[in-house]
């Protein structure tokens, strides 16, 4: 089990509890949401090898937030451009971290 506690937007409280689904050494990681602020959180780490020391990181996630109506309409709306831009900036990072390296 991961425990995450960290403030999104670094003023809202969020607290993740994830596992890891399935891993396949150097090419695939999936963790999946156990309690957390969605009902349906699966996140896939795709590793596309592109050299010996060089690879792509593919991420495909599966979410839902809330289980009424308007719980997907927030999915569909707000929760994907949120996504969205912390993906962008998770890539960003995980660039730069990898450049240093």
């Amino acid at each position: 089990m991961i425990e995450l506690h960290c403030r999104d937007w670094w003023i809202i409280p969020m607290h993740w509890t994830c596992r890891w689904k399935t891993v396949q050494a150097t090419d695939l990681l999936v963790d999946e949401i156990v309690e957390g602020p969605f009902t349906l959180f699966i996140h896939e780490h795709r590793f596309e090898r592109r050299g010996p020391a060089e690879c792509i990181l593919h991420d495909t996630v599966t979410y839902q937030w809330g289980r009424a109506w308007w719980g997907r309409l927030v999915s569909e709306t707000g929760v994907r451009v949120y996504l969205k831009l912390l993906f962008k900036y998770r890539h960003h990072r995980t660039r730069k971290w990898a450049m240093t390296r």
